[in-house]
């Protein structure tokens, strides 16, 4: 093929511009990444605001898990290493979650730094495969700006980061001619991934990818071995888990929280749309690159093919599930980027005169404008203004008068949508996981006949409205009548009926 018309040949110019695109978009993204750790958003998406209440619960000497069949119906869907990690973090830096905004910035910094980690493992990666230094950089860089905000926070960060580490182990063992070194190495990739599922569930993925490539390698012994040592790091874990919050209900947060149904259309935006047409053609050339891979005899490359084949046959299982997101996604789209990063160490497309060019214009696909507008606004000085810290303002100033006002001070609190005031009354909102416990897969498996009851008996006293109150969302008017009792910076209060008088508590 001849070269192409109007562009440098010298392939130093391809390695000069992707040093100056990786340094420009990573700049980009860290001052947007910054900025957006201190604005007062409620939810990144991904339901952001569900993590931060649990970790305030804990923060405030609450449990982490309780019955989400019983007041205040409280659920946390993840498996618990991400908190306890936080936990101390938290304590040392002095957040105690009296203020949300604290813990949210915790949750994102902390967040900006396993992403970076994450990215940084997969670099070594790629390197270690025979990418080129610029190449990836370049690669490495384009996956920390494709990460889907869902995983800019939330326990993803940490179960990312235990995927790529396990990775990172595993393909170098693979490489070791020596046998114990090889051994030690499998063995430490075994481990991290045996933790990974203790971050988020869907981490169980790392063990899957290192038994598909040991039995696609016919590696028998080692097979046996590995499986022997997850399961073992596998079982202690969760026995430790169910000796220390309870077998029953951390089973009904971490196994029952997760089963939302499946949702066919929502699957097709996801895959189609959610990922954008730059991941879809990162994910299909690494499949490509995957299938041609699996034929080769050296291990380590045919391990990174099983392990794109397995990401990616997961993420599509996975994001089945009602509320899917691009996120179930990464993992593929890590492997894939070092899949592309090193092909010129495989394919030697390096020797073909469009090759540099052509993985230029497909890293420029995955430039996402937006980032670059919003992180050269920051460092300009010229980033648009808090749009959210009106509302934040405002619930601290609701949550100040339950907290202080006589009458509103006793009593649980049902708010009748999501808001930024949850987060203020951890302990006595009601239903807060609304996005969970009211899908019709949660109602098929939860008894949550004690909410009727609560509003029957007055066991929730007061309902709190963010918008029209002609029809309340959840409550309805079939209860015991629900008294306007005041309207406080926004917010319509509703006295149920049923609950004892609030000066009789007095």
């Amino acid at each position: 093929m001849p070269p192409l018309q109007g562009l440098p040949h010298d392939p130093r110019w391809a390695v000069r511009m992707s040093v100056v695109l990786a340094l420009f978009l990573l700049a980009a993204h860290l001052a947007m990444r910054v900025d957006l750790a201190g604005r007062h958003i409620f939810d990144l998406l991904g339901a952001e605001e569900n993590v931060v209440y649990s970790l305030i619960k804990v923060l405030g000497g609450g449990p982490l898990y309780s019955d989400p069949e019983a007041l205040p119906f409280d659920i946390t869907q993840y498996t618990p290493a991400y908190y306890i990690l936080l936990r101390p973090v938290a304590r040392l830096l002095g957040i105690d979650g009296g203020s949300p905004h604290e813990v949210y910035q915790l949750i994102r910094w902390a967040g900006l730094g396993l992403n970076l980690l994450f990215v940084a493992i997969v670099h070594a990666i790629a390197r270690r495969m025979g990418a080129p230094r610029h190449r990836a950089l370049l690669w490495s860089v384009l996956l920390l700006i494709l990460l889907p905000r869902q995983v800019y926070s939330r326990p993803d960060t940490l179960s990312l980061l235990l995927f790529a580490a396990s990775m990172a182990l595993f393909l170098s063992g693979l490489r070791r001619a020596d046998p114990a070194a090889r051994r030690r190495l499998i063995d430490g990739a075994v481990v991290v991934g045996a933790l990974a599922p203790f971050a988020k569930q869907s981490g169980v993925l790392a063990l899957l990818v290192i038994g598909g490539a040991l039995l696609f390698g016919r590696q028998w012994r080692a097979l046996a071995r590995a499986t022997a040592l997850g399961a073992l790091v596998v079982a202690i874990g969760a026995t430790w888990c169910c000796l220390h919050y309870g077998t029953e209900v951390f089973h009904a947060n971490v196994v029952k929280g997760i089963r939302n149904g499946t949702n066919l259309q929502e699957w097709t935006w996801t895959l189609l749309r959610k990922n954008g047409p730059a991941v879809l053609a990162c994910q299909m050339i690494g499949l490509v690159l995957a299938v041609r891979w699996l034929r080769r005899d050296e291990p380590s490359t045919q391990a990174l093919g099983v392990g794109i084949v397995i990401t990616w046959l997961f993420a599509l299982l996975t994001s089945l599930k009602q509320g899917s997101s691009q996120g179930y996604y990464t993992e593929c789209l890590a492997l894939c980027v070092v899949a592309i990063a090193s092909e010129g160490a495989t394919w030697r497309l390096s020797t073909r005169p469009w090759a540099p060019w052509a993985l230029l214009l497909l890293a420029f696909m995955c430039v996402r404008p937006w980032q670059v507008r919003w992180g050269a606004a920051v460092v300009l000085g010229r980033q648009a203004a808090d749009e959210e810290q009106p509302a934040y303002a405002r619930a601290q100033a609701m949550a100040m008068a339950l907290g202080s006002d006589p009458e509103l001070a006793q009593g649980l609190v049902l708010l009748t949508a999501h808001d930024p005031l949850e987060n203020f009354i951890v302990g006595r909102s009601v239903l807060t996981q609304k996005d969970i416990l009211l899908l019709d897969a949660a109602r098929e498996q939860y008894d949550l006949s004690a909410f009727n009851d609560a509003l029957e008996n007055g066991g929730i006293h007061w309902v709190i409205a963010t918008g029209p109150v002609d029809k309340l969302p959840l409550v309805g008017r079939s209860h015991p009548p629900l008294e306007p009792y005041r309207v406080l910076y926004g917010y319509h209060v509703f006295r149920n009926s049923a609950a004892p008088d609030p000066q009789a508590l007095r």
